[in-house]
């Protein structure tokens, strides 16, 4: 095993399962974008040289020092407090620096970072004690704003290390440094020495799991995937792009949250197994199953082919891209993603949420649509509606044959045609009668009469899974207002696509009610 915990990364994860009063939506969250470099910010400390001094009423009556021996000393040694002001200064220096290279300003964090580290050598040499933390930031946040400079980043870090060698962050950045080289072995032994100091790191796992998959050790990896799932639900997605390897025909269902999944699922079951085949019997909540359970990360391998997931995965974080990269895909696996009028989405994911009891929102029409509209109520999938069809609608436009964009208004429109493209999509081709029986099963009723939830599963979760399906129905629900943020929003984030052939209703806000 390539981490000696004291156990298999299986076991490991067998006590660290995620409690089922915590539900998935609501589980931290990492951002792949972040993880990939996190920086460093340190706490803020009770007072800052850049901050304004409090305004303080003057006394009635004079107040009257007593002199203590403290009072004494900051008297006599006046460069005492000029050296705590300059630490201060460079604490916030360090998280201007984190502030600048999360907003991918990496030349001005470097130009921070080097003038605060030439600042803090001074300071070091006039005996100023207590700033290992604070170069240690310095120079793990310089490393970070080093983009090309391969030796000066590895060089940072090492420097880092040296400062404080019982923490984890320089390690995990000299590993990624690593990664980009191909050095696989020695990046995996550098995550090795982070793990022993920090078991738990949710960043070194992952970086784990890829060095993994780089050295062909694929099992390893997936056992590394595993115990990061079992740690953090919400990592799924990161794990799962790291280790994932498509196969022949496997095809995935995907939509921002309450756009017509399961109803796609249930058209893709029907043409690959037969118009009576049910979805339940067929097809693999990805990234629900492995909130229930880790071990589905292991479980995916195993499946009969063909394979039917369905998921929210956001585009960057797709299983299918080929490892490392940001655009091409596997050689295998195809991809139905369904675009909702986001109005009708916004109202189905609120209903989803309030009737869920793992969740139970009970704010007001207009908190959810405010926090919708900027993705507060979708961090797990990557960000708000908005950010999912863009990055997938991109994805569409570089592999036309292999990801298939589909609307679900059509599908309510015409739903026998829409169940014969997607079968062309996957390469079949339904008799007219299999198409009309198709048509019947996948009808939403239908659908709804069929759909089992357990007992386990109803004490946490919404048991209406299937509410209405309809198109239109933000016209009675929401205010012309709420109805104009939305179609302001998706015409200022999806101005783009819309041009390129994106189909989004933002039109007759009005006739919203007042």
């Amino acid at each position: 095993m390539w981490l000696d915990d004291g156990g298999s990364a299986v076991q490991a994860t067998s006590r660290a399962k995620t409690p089922d009063s915590v539900p998935y939506a609501e589980s931290r969250v990492i951002q792949a974008r972040q993880a990939v470099c996190p920086v460093l910010q340190l706490p803020q400390r009770s007072r800052w040289a850049c901050r304004k001094q409090k305004k303080h009423k003057l006394p009635t009556e004079k107040a009257t020092i007593t002199e203590t021996p403290e009072i004494s000393a900051r008297t006599q040694f006046p460069e005492v407090k000029s050296q705590a002001d300059e630490l201060s200064h460079l604490e916030h220096q360090v998280n201007l620096a984190c502030a600048l290279l999360r907003s991918e300003q990496r030349v001005q964090a470097r130009q921070v970072s080097e003038k605060a580290l030439q600042q803090l050598q001074h300071l070091k040499a006039q005996g100023v004690q207590g700033s290992y933390a604070l170069e240690y930031a310095l120079r793990v946040n310089l490393a970070c704003s080093l983009d090309s400079d391969v030796h000066g980043r590895k060089y940072q870090l090492q420097q880092a290390i040296s400062v404080q060698p019982s923490r984890v962050e320089a390690r995990f950045h000299l590993a990624a440094v690593m990664v980009e080289e191909g050095n696989y072995s020695e990046a995996l032994r550098t995550l090795q020495e982070a793990l022993k100091l920090a078991p738990l790191d949710l960043n070194c796992l992952a970086l784990a799991c890829r060095c993994l998959e780089g050295l062909g050790r694929h099992a390893e990896a997936l056992a590394a995937a595993e115990r990061l799932c079992g740690l953090d639900p919400a990592s799924t997605f990161l794990a799962l792009r790291e280790v994932f390897h498509c196969k022949t025909d496997d095809v995935f269902v995907v939509t921002f949250p309450r756009c017509g999944t399961t109803w796609m699922v249930q058209i893709v079951v029907s043409c690959l197994f037969g118009p009576r085949a049910n979805y339940e019997d067929h097809a693999l909540f990805l990234e629900g199953s492995i909130a229930s359970s880790a071990t589905y990360v292991r479980k995916l391998e195993e499946l009969p082919l063909p394979r039917v997931l369905k998921s929210h995965v956001p585009a960057d974080m797709y299983p299918g891209l080929a490892h490392g990269k940001d655009s091409i895909l596997q050689r295998y696996g195809k991809v139905i993603y369904v675009v909702r009028d986001p109005k009708d989405a916004l109202i189905s994911l609120r209903h989803h949420h309030a009737n869920n009891q793992a969740i139970g929102w009970d704010g007001s029409w207009d908190e959810w649509v405010d926090q919708w509209i900027s993705g507060q109520r979708s961090l797990e999938y990557g960000g708000s509606y908005f950010d999912h069809v863009k990055g997938w609608w991109k994805l569409s436009q570089h592999h036309p044959d292999r990801i298939r964009v589909v609307y679900f208004e059509d599908l309510k429109a015409d739903l026998s045609a829409e169940i014969g493209a997607v079968a062309s999509f996957l390469g079949l081709s339904l008799e007219k009668d299999a198409l009309a029986e198709a048509a019947a099963s996948c009808q939403f009723d239908a659908m709804r009469r069929r759909h089992k939830v357990d007992d386990e599963i109803r004490s946490r979760v919404n048991p209406d899974h299937f509410r209405s399906g309809q198109v239109g129905s933000w016209q009675t629900t929401l205010t012309q207002r709420q109805a104009q943020l939305v179609d302001d929003a998706s015409q200022k984030q999806l101005a783009q696509e819309l041009e390129q052939g994106l189909r989004v209703d933002i039109a007759g806000s009005a006739k919203g009610p007042s």
